[in-house]
Formats: C-alpha cells, sequence, structure tokens
C-alpha cells in the first residue's frame, strides 16, 4: 500500500506527501518487524522527494524515528539508523549540534550485537560526520577512534567497513591523518 501511496506521490505537491507520511507514522507502532521496518523505509523515501523545504518537519520525523534505534528487531535499529542519517543529509550541514548528538548516540551501535547495525553505524557516521566537515576536527578525530577497535573484529565485513570509516574520514581533513597514524 505505501508503495502504492508513495508512486502517486511522485506526481503530487509536498504537501501531499508530508499528509502521507503523517498518516504512516502511527503505523510505526505495528507489532510487526518487517510492517515497521517497511514504514521506516518508505518514510525516509519519502522525505528524501520532499526535500528539504521544511526543516521543522524533518526533525519532528526524526523524533519519530529515535525510539526505533531501541527495537529489538535488529533490521528495524538498522532502517532507523539510515533513516536518521538521510533526514539529516537531507537537512544539510546547518544544525551541526543535532548532527553531532546524532553521531555520539549512533557510536553505542558500534558495539551492537547484530553485524548488520554495526555496519550501518559506521558507515552512517562517517557519512555524518563527512556532513560537519573538515572543521570539526575533535569529532573526526574521535570518529576514526571509536572505528579502531573494529578493526579487531572477528568479522571481515566490519574489519572492512572501519577501515573505509576511517579512510574516509582521514579524506576529510588531510592534517589529521598523520596526528592519528601516530597515536593509533
Amino acid at each position: 500500500i505505501i508503495t502504492d501511496l508513495m508512486k502517486s506521490c511522485r506526481n503530487h505537491n509536498i504537501h501531499s506527501m508530508k499528509e502521507i507520511i503523517t498518516i504512516c507514522i502511527p503505523l510505526l507502532q505495528e507489532a510487526d518487524s518487517t510492517i515497521r521496518q517497511s514504514i521506516l523505509e518508505s518514510i525516509t523515501e519519502l522525505m528524501k522527494m520532499c526535500g528539504n523545504s521544511d526543516t521543522d518537519f524533518i526533525r519532528e520525523v526524526i523524533e519519530t524515528f529515535t525510539p526505533f534505534l531501541q527495537d529489538s528487531v535488529w533490521s528495524v535499529r538498522q532502517s532507523a539508523l539510515q533513516g536518521i542519517t538521510e533526514l539529516l543529509r537531507i537537512c544539510g550541514s546547518s544544525d551541526t549540534h543535532s548532527i553531532k548528538a546524532t553521531i555520539k548516540q549512533f557510536r553505542s551501535y558500534l558495539q551492537d550485537p547484530n553485524l548488520n547495525v554495526k555496519q550501518s553505524a559506521v558507515e552512517d557516521i562517517t557519512e555524518l560526520v563527512k556532513l560537519c566537515g573538515s572543521t570539526e576536527t575533535q569529532l573526526i578525530e574521535e570518529s576514526m577512534t571509536s572505528f579502531t577497535p573494529l578493526l579487531q573484529d572477528s568479522d571481515p565485513d566490519i574489519k572492512r567497513a572501519a577501515l573505509k570509516g576511517i579512510t574516509e574520514l582521514m579524506k576529510v581533513h588531510g592534517s589529521i591523518e598523520t596526528h592519528f597514524i601516530k597515536e593509533s
């Protein structure tokens, strides 16, 4: 149903998309985890279509997604991580305070028992730090340091994600590279 709504939204204005999102939000209380996951993903896609025209509405949706970071089902946690990251990307780098707070919150998912959630946390943190930009030296260093233990993870995909995250963050601010390598 939501997919059909999304297809019909492409031909409608932003106001009607917001109405559909508002209708979908209560459906997140559904007991079925696949429905929760689908709704999180669908709302994220609808928000991408809306763009950044209403940052207050985007913040409301982020607040709606936040409790699902604690969901007992890994795929719902992962969809919430990815959705929040995408919503912050839509807002742009104008609200670095919110982005930094989200990064700190996402760091706890670097120890998530599910490998998919852990890998998403690395990728999402990397994207959010990049969104903040090269002037956020401390944030870049803290994020690279939080990825370092994952280089010893038993799963090769986690190791690759951590190495890729560190490499991308080193590129964001080249002068950190030497300092980080000396400390690690």
